[in-house]
């Protein structure tokens, strides 16, 4: 950490550097943590009144990367998360935001963040009292991470107990829902998500229950009908032993695949003619 090289020391970043730098959870962090996601995250940079001297005379050309990355503003941002219960949930969304922007972009200090993101955010998916707007912030996030294709990033959120806590926010209604429903199939579509579910026993049915309480609260669009539609065929090609046909007959839900399902597979025992039986059946149901 003490050979980060911050740049000259008569430059603006250092004086900046050295006002925020012992800073811990207090309303002056606060308030520059919420005015600078707001700024980042909606305008271009360099039109942010104020800052665009300190980019200038910054050693890198990101100004966000640089300040956030440093590792006393790394620890403030874990302390509010850790703290998301009792700090003013607008807080803790900006905070989120942050960590979003932070982990889109390639940077050696995300590894420091990875380590702490499962202690930090599943906390906040799993108290009740949480805004549902801390939620889906979160649950966006986690999103932006299961869906990586980045194998390191992809094995790291499946090592999390990420899978469950968005099982469970499956019963929430619109985004939230959508979100999760997203999440497990990010999840399911890389080798290292599959490996886990085999590996720690999440069974078929919790899944499959899950996933039709969802839907069945959401108005069925191409959007999730697609999702659902990859998760049915990842689990037909790669984990056929766990999947019965009563299974998924019961659990699917009724407007997605409706009929008799088991007389449908005795005469088409195939799995390419599984793989259009669902294309079909979701095309129909979008017409």
């Amino acid at each position: 950490m003490s050979d980060y090289v911050y740049g000259n020391e008569n430059n603006h970043w250092n004086l900046f550097h050295r006002k925020y730098e012992d800073m811990r959870i207090r309303d002056g962090f606060l308030k520059y943590l919420r005015k600078f996601a707001n700024n980042f995250m909606n305008k271009p940079l360099k039109k942010y009144k104020g800052l665009k001297r300190l980019v200038e005379s910054s050693p890198f050309p990101n100004f966000a990367l640089h300040v956030l990355y440093t590792p006393r503003m790394i620890e403030n941002l874990v302390a509010i998360l850790k703290q998301g219960h009792v700090i003013r949930k607008k807080h803790v969304v900006h905070a989120i935001r942050i960590l979003f922007v932070l982990l889109k972009e390639p940077h050696p200090r995300s590894l420091l963040l990875k380590d702490d993101i499962p202690s930090i955010l599943l906390p906040l998916l799993e108290v009740e009292l949480i805004d549902d707007d801390v939620k889906k912030a979160t649950l966006r996030l986690f999103r932006l991470l299961a869906i990586n294709k980045d194998p390191e990033t992809a094995e790291y959120i499946t090592n999390t107990h990420a899978i469950w806590a968005c099982l469970k926010i499956v019963h929430y209604s619109g985004n939230l829902n959508m979100y999760a429903i997203q999440i497990v199939k990010g999840i399911l579509s890389t080798e290292q998500g599959l490996n886990y579910v085999s590996q720690n026993n999440i069974n078929m049915r919790i899944v499959l229950h899950s996933l039709r309480q969802a839907v069945d609260t959401m108005e069925l669009n191409e959007t999730n009908a697609d999702v659902l539609e990859k998760i049915i065929i990842s689990y037909w090609f790669l984990n056929k032993s766990h999947l019965s046909w009563d299974l998924l007959e019961e659990y699917c839900p009724e407007r997605f695949l409706n009929g008799n399902l088991q007389e449908f597979f005795d005469f088409n025992p195939d799995c390419k003619r599984f793989v259009e039986f669902v294309f079909v059946r979701v095309t129909y149901l979008l017409l």
